[in-house]
């Protein structure tokens, strides 16, 4: 397999690029191009007039480009003359040349690099990024107020642009108040997060970087003479990098290499990536993550073994595991761990302490039983899950049920159907309109501002209680806000769509010794 450059000339051409990452110039004449396998980049970097492409619909227009046909393509280049090149639903990336430029991303996660010429780059949806990698000059791109100057960002517009890539000079980059992803590139740049969760990357370097954000350092690499601000997360590169955090909540990512990930303070979650590395998740409750591997991962917290994905990695201060979209084999240690399997039938251990299994990245809902270790649909089909108390799950609909000892249920972004049985419970329905069953014991249901309203169905007076913690009231607040409905069942509504709906309860018998505030 081979990554071809195809040039077609003057007349009406056939081009088929075959299993490569091709790049395919049909030229001057009505061509027929299939990029075929591969990542793909169909141009027109010969075109001396203007054209127009739409991949999405696959028309063309313009002197040097009309008639053409094309399929299988990912990426689009223009020529020197103003262009207008139109993405699809695939994650493109595309250049515009030396015109004025027009460039829109549409569905995907897009990079659009404009090139020379005042060009308007327009993310129009997902994640995008605005790149400058060719810039002959440094630019200065701020996105939180839409400036752009120097080099090739002189006169570009940015619209709905979420991450910036510079040049190989020294550049002042600065994000708005989403989550921004920067990355400086070459040269002693300056780079701001603003607000939101920023990440601050370094993922095209091929040598060691050392950046530390609790210390505002960075050195190495692409990293000599950066100086940052305002980053939550650290994305390195190919090299052996060491990357530290700091006393928040921090996402560290290694990328290829053999690095040093070290968290610091925070809930922090540490992703070596390929290669042994080194997870020191430091003080709160950390994350070792393996999402996104290209095979299956085999780790114990309490034995330190690691192999597959894994292999090589060792384990300082790590209280959870994240998996892959394979078959893993993620065991805890005798601590609180969290433990989420990911997609793949994975054998999920908790061991001793008081542990979590979780299925919050499932992409559909999900059944799942504590008590005999029965699970279903989504990400839990196939999956073998022993030695946990707690129980997190997903974003859609699911149903969980507890088991005889003392668990928390979190319920997620679904309506959904929380069941404990014996023991002292916590339950937490999450945003929707939830189901919650208690069981036996003195059970706690948890309401927090958003997560709409929620029934309890088997509520024992003088045992269980409900926790309105979070909404900042006094017991003469909460009174006032609960009444009786026709059904049998005690109403407290908490504005904005937030309610607890309580069968069996009547206003009568509700004391401030059900509340806890």
């Amino acid at each position: 397999m081979s990554n071809d450059t195809i040039y077609g000339g003057l007349g009406n051409d056939t081009i088929f690029g075959g299993l490569g990452d091709d790049v395919i110039l049909g030229g001057a004449g009505a061509d027929l191009m299939d990029g075929g396998q591969g990542r793909d980049r169909l141009s027109y970097a010969d075109a001396a007039t203007s054209v127009v492409i739409d991949m999405l619909n696959g028309s063309t227009a313009g002197t040097f480009a009309a008639g053409d046909v094309f399929t299988n393509f990912e990426d689009l280049e223009g020529g020197a003359a103003n262009d207008t090149l139109l993405g699809d639903h695939a994650d493109n990336w595309i250049w515009g040349g030396t015109g004025n430029d027009e460039l829109q991303g549409r569905f995907g996660d897009d990079t659009l690099e404009g090139g020379a010429g005042a060009d308007t780059l327009d993310g129009s949806g997902n994640t995008d990024t605005a790149a400058y990698r060719g810039s002959s000059a440094a630019v200065r791109v701020l996105l939180y107020n839409g400036v752009a100057t120097g080099g090739d960002a002189t006169g570009d517009v940015l619209l709905k642009i979420d991450n910036l890539i510079g040049s190989e000079f020294n550049d002042t980059l600065a994000g708005n108040f989403f989550d921004n992803v920067i990355e400086g590139g070459g040269g002693a740049d300056v780079m701001n997060g603003g607000a939101g969760r920023d990440t601050l990357s370094y993922a095209s370097e091929t040598v060691a970087v050392s950046v530390s954000l609790a210390l505002g350092t960075a050195s190495g690499g692409d990293a000599n003479g950066d100086s940052f601000t305002g980053f939550e997360n650290i994305e390195g590169g190919s090299g052996n990098d060491s990357l530290t955090g700091d006393g928040g909540a921090n996402h560290l990512i290694g990328g290829a290499g053999n690095d040093q990930l070290s968290g610091g303070g925070g809930n922090d979650t540490l992703s070596g990536g390929d290669g042994a590395d080194a997870l020191s998740g430091g003080d709160g409750s950390d994350l070792a993550s393996y999402e996104g591997a290209a095979l299956a991962a085999n780790v114990s917290l309490a034995t330190g073994a690691a192999s597959g994905a894994a292999a090589g990695d060792t384990f300082t201060s790590i209280e959870g595991l994240i998996g892959t979209e394979f078959d893993d084999v993620l065991t805890g240690d005798a601590g609180d761990n969290w433990i989420e399997g990911g997609a793949g039938a994975d054998t999920l251990t908790g061991g001793d302490g008081i542990d979590t299994v979780s299925y919050a990245t499932s992409v559909s809902r999900v059944v799942v039983d504590l008590l005999n270790g029965n699970v279903f649909l989504g990400h839990a089909v196939g999956d073998v899950i022993s030695g946990f108390e707690n129980l997190s799950g997903s974003d859609f609909p699911d149903y969980l049920l507890g088991s005889h000892g003392a668990n928390v249920l979190m319920g997620g972004r679904g309506m959904d159907r929380l069941e404990s049985r014996g023991g002292d419970d916590t339950l937490i329905g999450g945003a929707q309109d939830d189901n919650l069953k208690g069981g036996l014991g003195a059970d706690v249901f948890v309401l927090r501002p958003g997560d709409a309203r929620d029934r309890i169905v088997d509520w024992q007076d003088g045992q269980d209680r409900i926790d309105l913690s979070a909404f900042d009231l006094t017991w003469g607040e909460v009174l006032a806000a609960s009444s009786n409905l026709a059904g049998g069942e005690l109403e407290i509504a908490l504005g904005g769509g937030d309610a607890f709906l309580i069968d069996g309860l009547d206003l009568a018998d509700f004391d401030a010794g059900d509340v806890i505030l």
